[in-house]
């Protein structure tokens, strides 16, 4: 994926999930609306998200998830609505985004996990690591050599460093005793959840 994509992709998302501020919004009929002058609208922000402004919102699911949802209504209309003084964006728009960004680093994202659980880590980062099936911890001195070791592995990892570390706060965090932790739980549930709920077959955010 081109740099300029992700960072549009990983932009809008934070803005719309409300990552780090809270925007003036209100909540209708399954829409967030909000006034279409703030800032997270400005230029190619606003002409981002006017991409899905044709784009069904149900799209992005798979048949079999849907036709578990009790309401149905929560797939209709398209992902976004741009009005003259407002613009309507489905509320769990945030979640097409995020899920999107995973979906384009699926295979490396598993390549991760199983560095994580390699002996090869094991071994050459014994004396930093604790380490269980739930979970990986280390020193924080330790950091910059074992992302380096990451990166020597993984072409992408920078943006998985970014999904895992900024724009989500569950998966990488430092714990009660002060180690970095990375819960590989909370991937393998964000990947069976791909998996189970999202299709993305066909498309391609340009």
């Amino acid at each position: 994926m081109e740099k300029k994509i992700f960072n549009q992709i990983s932009i809008a998302y934070q803005n719309l999930s409300n990552r780090f501020q809270n925007y003036n919004r209100q909540y209708i009929d399954l829409y967030y609306v909000y006034p279409n002058n703030l800032m997270i609208f400005e230029g190619e922000k606003l002409e981002f998200l006017l991409k899905f402004s044709e784009i069904p919102f149900g799209g992005f699911f798979k048949d079999t998830h849907k036709n578990q949802f009790y309401n149905q209504n929560y797939f209709n209309g398209n992902c976004v609505i741009n009005e003259e003084n407002t613009i309507k964006i489905h509320y769990d728009f945030s979640l097409i985004l995020f899920f999107y960004l995973v979906n384009s680093l699926k295979d490396d994202l598993n390549t991760f996990l199983e560095i994580l659980e390699s002996e090869e880590f094991k071994q050459t980062f014994n004396v930093y690591i604790k380490i269980d099936e739930n979970s990986l911890s280390y020193h924080t001195a330790a950091n910059e050599k074992i992302w380096e070791y990451f990166k020597s592995k993984i072409d992408t990892i920078g943006y998985i460093n970014h999904i895992i570390c900024v724009i989500t706060t569950d998966i990488v965090y430092i714990n009660i005793d002060s180690y970095v932790e990375i819960n590989k739980n909370v991937i393998r549930s964000i990947l069976k959840q791909l998996d189970d709920v999202y299709n993305f077959d066909g498309f391609e955010i340009k």
